[in-house]
């Protein structure tokens, strides 16, 4: 409780009404041990700009959403391919015969080649399905989800390493799969998906 004064003190020296709020109970004092209070800054914000206790860290919000873009654009061009493949494959296969000796060498019957690149191609869609999903228990916090995300993001780097001098292109999903590995091995994003678990 607080009493307010709204009638100061008036005379040559001071002028307009002097104020003040004055207790007119005895304070509380808590017996015991008590737990140390944490600074609080604008608006409730924990201060200095802490997360608060329980956060996802930006790490794991960084390497899911890499994991998404990257996952979906590939789940979904391979599909394409699969299609297309098994659809209309004679213009796209007569170009690839045409600039590559090993291929037609390789495979001199076609069909066996629409196969393999069908195969090939759902087995990649299925995969980059599978990081979405795992991406997705990772935001959730899952141990084990970060732990196989990573290995799958790293078996991806090393074989578009592989790849990458058939398709310069690669070298986009590449770096975002190194980005992803190691965002999800930094220590706040192990420490948040084993508090989680």
């Amino acid at each position: 409780f607080f009493f307010q004064a709204e009638d100061g003190i008036r005379n040559t020296s001071v002028t307009g009404v002097q104020t003040c709020a004055l207790p007119i109970c005895a304070p509380v004092v808590p017996s015991g041990p008590t737990a140390p209070i944490a600074p609080v800054g604008a608006y409730g914000a924990p201060a200095g700009g802490s997360r608060p206790a329980g956060a996802r860290p930006g790490a794991i919000v960084r390497a899911c959403v890499i994991t998404w873009v990257l996952g979906g654009m590939t789940a979904a061009l391979m599909g394409l391919v699969a299609i297309v493949f098994a659809l209309a494959p004679d213009d796209y296969l007569d170009q690839v015969y045409a600039k590559s000796e090993m291929v037609a060498r390789t495979y001199p019957d076609r069909r066996v080649l629409v196969v393999a690149m069908v195969v090939m191609s759902l087995l990649f869609a299925v995969w980059a399905l599978l990081a979405v999903g795992l991406g997705v228990l990772v935001f959730l916090g899952s141990g084990w989800a970060r732990i196989a995300l990573t290995v799958s993001a790293v078996l991806a780097a090393v074989l578009m390493v592989a790849m990458v001098w058939a398709a310069v292109v690669l070298i986009v999903p590449l770096v975002g799969c190194l980005v992803a590995a190691l965002q999800l091995q930094r220590p706040e994003a192990r420490a948040w998906c084993t508090r989680r678990r």
